[in-house]
């Protein structure tokens, strides 16, 4: 279950009762580790995750002002799809083995340059809740050809 406040400045995941999401947590956690590099840039800003209650996990970034690729006019899905990947090849500079688990469109959250430059459309990678660091080079390339199908 994602709750998502569109005012706030904090997004909150709350992940509970899925046996595979919950046994892929360290590996999460590990994620959001390794991504510092990434964090406000290619991946949304972590700022906490941990364990609530019996069962019941979270983890909470930054709020990424932008617009998931679900959402765009098809006229922007082109640049979107190039800033999706550049995003995707920077995490995967910074680790080698990222695969995302759950790449969608609304995974994806493009922010463009601002009114009064040319400048070309960035996106954020958002929910790494499924992610790993342990893809092999036959999973990551998957993952790319994946990011391309979507548009």
């Amino acid at each position: 279950l994602n709750t998502i406040d569109t005012t706030a400045t904090a997004v909150v995941s709350y992940i509970a009762g899925c046996y595979t999401r919950v046994h892929n947590l360290p590996l999460c956690f590990a994620t959001i580790g390794a991504l510092q590099q990434c964090q406000g840039d290619a991946v949304a800003t972590f700022l906490d995750l941990g364990h609530l209650v019996a069962g019941i996990y979270y983890i909470a970034t930054a709020y990424v002002e932008g617009v998931p690729c679900s959402e765009l006019p098809s006229e922007l899905q082109e640049a979107a799809a190039t800033a999706a990947k550049t995003a995707l090849q920077r995490i995967c500079a910074v680790q080698p083995g990222f695969v995302h688990g759950d790449l969608r469109l609304p995974n994806i959250m493009v922010k463009h340059g601002s009114d009064d430059t040319a400048a070309a459309p960035t996106a954020v990678i958002i929910d790494l809740a499924a992610s790993r660091l342990n893809g092999t080079p036959a999973e990551v390339k998957a993952q790319f050809q994946q990011l391309k199908s979507l548009f």
